[in-house]
């Protein structure tokens, strides 16, 4: 009689030869373990899809302490199971959560023009961001909109003849959000008219703006209030936080407000305000600079915690594997035409472009932003962790380093 070792079909593992990670995704337990040579033989074997998860276990090898505790600890936190067999033939048998793609590929290779068809290619596209422009910042929130959805330093604007050419010739039957990033929306030319296009998509729309209380601003509550739209406001200044608290409760729109934080000074600030306004709903985004990577590194930073208390399901661990949740749908349109699927790269092409085109080179490029899952940078492509950690973000990418984690 032998025992037989096998994972659940819900469990991932991944493992070199010093170390390992189980997770399972249906009972959200993960377990982290150290490998010896034994284990090691033993996890390579679990990982042949020949061998279906399951795996007999020799009985010398249960004289290994570190081999049985491991065995015990699979069972104890639910990462599989142990049966025992009269014999081979009997062996039982799991479902490894592999990930297939190969008739997607195959079928793309066959006839690229047919599968990635204008209706085909529509369902990549979820989200838009348009950057109107029209304002000047300050030198260190220039960079910004390279990390978050900031306005950006350009006096010129996006004008709206070119947004609504670029919406009516693009398939946005899968289009699920607009965003519209502007300093000041009030200085926007045709700005009713821009509410009328958007209004005439039947899209949800969110506008970003600085949360300052002028007459221009008193003017776009009383344009927005007779739609479903979201007003986003930076938090700008304490007295002018207080003076739109007050004003906007007489209107039925839509708000909330992001809390940009680089300091220690601004999240104290932020906790403060949330809890004495009773906000619900609230943006908090960390944003670099020039002087606070310390803050990123002691606060922002990825832990070996962070990824213990994760609750991932199997679809959530299949999709950091082949695509970045960050990017995937989202073109970013910029006020001087410019289209990108990631502001810190090169464009993919403009507005006077269709924007099927544009999607299919994001697709095909081999360094797409859309794509650049953990399993492709350096050094997350060697981490055990690397599908259990959210995919590569826009402060990543604005570094040009990919392992913001405090475990490499």
């Amino acid at each position: 009689m032998k025992d037989c070792i096998v994972l659940f079909p819900e469990t991932f593992i991944r493992f070199n030869k010093t170390k390992g990670v189980f997770y399972n995704s249906k009972e959200k337990k993960t377990f982290l373990f150290r490998c010896n040579d034994l284990i090691y033989k033993y996890c390579m074997l679990i990982n042949d899809p020949v061998n279906l998860y399951a795996v007999v276990i020799d009985n010398a090898d249960k004289q290994d302490l570190l081999f049985s505790s491991w065995i015990d600890c699979i069972v104890k936190y639910k990462i599989g199971a142990i049966y025992f067999m009269e014999n081979e033939e009997g062996k039982p048998f799991s479902f490894p959560p592999i990930l297939n793609l190969r008739n997607e590929i195959e079928e793309s290779q066959l006839d690229k023009s047919k599968y990635y068809s204008s209706i085909n290619i529509a369902e990549c596209l979820n989200e838009m961001s348009f950057f109107l422009g029209g304002g000047v910042l300050p030198e260190e929130e220039q960079d910004y909109y390279k990390q978050i959805l900031y306005p950006v330093n350009q006096q010129s604007f996006l004008e709206v003849n070119e947004i609504r050419f670029f919406l009516e010739n693009t398939n946005i039957t899968h289009l699920r959000q607009i965003n519209i990033i502007c300093t000041v929306l009030l200085m926007y030319p045709n700005f009713e008219d821009l509410i009328r296009l958007f209004v005439s998509c039947g899209i949800s729309v969110s506008f970003y703006m600085q949360g300052r209380y002028t007459d221009s601003f008193i003017q776009i509550l009383e344009i927005l209030k007779n739609t479903d739209f979201t007003l986003k406001l930076y938090f700008f200044a304490m007295e002018e936080f207080i003076k739109i608290q007050n004003c906007i409760k007489n209107y039925n729109i839509h708000y909330n407000w992001i809390f940009l934080i680089k300091n220690e000074d601004d999240f104290l600030l932020c906790e403060k305000l949330i809890k004495e306004h009773s906000l619900e709903q609230t943006d908090i985004l960390p944003v670099l600079t020039s002087s606070n990577f310390e803050l990123f590194k002691d606060n922002i930073f990825i832990s070996l915690d962070n990824i213990e208390n994760l609750s991932l399901t199997k679809q959530t661990v299949f999709c950091n594997q082949v695509i970045n949740s960050n990017y995937w749908g989202h073109l970013f349109i910029l006020p001087d035409g410019n289209v990108y699927s990631n502001l810190n790269k090169k464009p993919l092409g403009t507005v006077q472009e269709d924007a099927m085109e544009l999607i299919k080179r994001e697709i095909y490029d081999p360094d797409s932003s859309w794509k650049c899952t953990r399993e492709k940078v350096i050094p997350c492509k060697e981490c055990i962790y690397r599908n259990l950690c959210p995919p590569p973000s826009n402060y990543e990418f604005y570094l040009n380093r990919f392992n913001l984690c405090t475990i490499r």
